[in-house]
């Protein structure tokens, strides 16, 4: 009767040291050891471990791509990071946010049919993909259909169910997934081997962050979570940010998150928007371009968890310990493998 208290001063007392204005204790641990906690910056200008093609696998590596607020720049990430490990694999880009999508636009393809023909079966997966760039395979949203973004239980099942298939003819799968808390963003991200959590240099990214990383541990603690700093004005200040709210995590959830990398700021990338055409290929020797290329490479070497389980079926057992409220799965959330 006692925890649940407990937990919640937990996340209040971490959201202080975020937003306290001692900024200096955070970074170098407040006194407390740090020999846990890998070194940022080297972190960030470390060479990416090289993406090893795999040959015929039963089902894709899924990325999930997230932030805790909107305008982290996650969308923009998950396409390019979709792309870029394009190169070598055989990609899937799904957008997960299923009545706001916008990964098409980035790629600068029109759909005709989105995920809300394939929960009505009004249309077949094959009918709905589309192919991007080096070949990878979009599966896109739908855009302002409200009721995507609140699926019940049975018919997010039936939406697993009817995308089962492509997981089978991808090395990875990227999901740009929802920014925020919300119940369906949550059991996406349950079913991901590996989840980025983009925040950026402002307080309230990290703070959301934070809150998203949080939330996920309570429910799958053996989650394989990774953080990527976007629209760093400097590899020193987003060296910085990651060590703010990795201590946090590290402080009171008693987990070391790695450090993915850092996404600078810069216009090219901006002007890729316009342009439609994502940087790592229409300026690939930009820093940005140079920085999502490492980046895949990080987050191709980074482990997940349960390879014994395909993404759909993760998260349909997942929905079936999460039934009560708010997303919350059941406890042992981590034993998915489990018959």
């Amino acid at each position: 009767m006692t925890s649940a208290p407990r937990k919640k001063r937990t996340l209040g007392r971490g959201m202080g040291d975020l937003l306290g204005s001692s900024l200096e204790s955070l970074v170098q641990g407040n006194g407390e050891t740090t020999s846990a906690q890998p070194d940022a910056a080297a972190s960030a200008t470390a060479v990416a471990p090289r993406r090893e093609p795999r040959t015929a696998p039963s089902t894709a590596r899924v990325f999930a791509v997230a932030s805790g607020k909107g305008g982290t720049g996650k969308s923009l990430l998950a396409v390019n990071l979709a792309v870029a490990l394009a190169e070598q694999l055989r990609v899937c880009l799904i957008d997960a946010d299923l009545a706001l999508a916008n990964a098409h636009i980035l790629l600068g393809l029109f759909p005709t049919h989105t995920t809300r023909h394939l929960l009505t079966g009004e249309r077949t997966l094959d009918e709905i993909l589309m192919m991007g760039p080096r070949g990878l395979l979009l599966l896109p949203g739908a855009s302002g259909v409200p009721e995507m973004a609140s699926l019940n239980d049975a018919d997010l099942s039936r939406f697993m169910s009817g995308m089962a298939p492509l997981f089978s003819r991808c090395d990875a799968a990227v999901l740009d997934c929802p920014a925020g808390l919300t119940r369906q963003s949550l059991l996406m991200l349950h079913g991901a081997d590996v989840i980025a959590v983009v925040t950026t240099e402002d307080l309230t990214a990290m703070t959301d962050a934070y809150a998203l990383i949080k939330t996920i541990l309570a429910h799958r603690p053996l989650s394989s979570i990774g953080i990527v700093v976007n629209e760093a004005r400097s590899a020193e200040e987003g060296a910085e940010t990651f060590r703010r709210v990795s201590h946090v995590v590290r402080k009171f959830l008693g987990r070391d998150i790695p450090f993915l990398g850092t996404i600078p700021m810069d216009k090219t990338l901006e002007r890729s928007v316009a342009e439609r055409i994502p940087v790592v290929l229409g300026h690939p020797s930009s820093p940005s371009a140079r920085a999502l290329d490492d980046l895949a490479g990080r987050l191709w070497a980074l482990q997940g968890i349960e390879p014994c389980l395909g993404f759909p079926e993760r998260v349909r057992r997942t929905i079936s310990g999460a039934r009560p409220r708010g997303g919350a799965a059941r406890r042992n959330g981590d034993s998915l493998c489990a018959s």
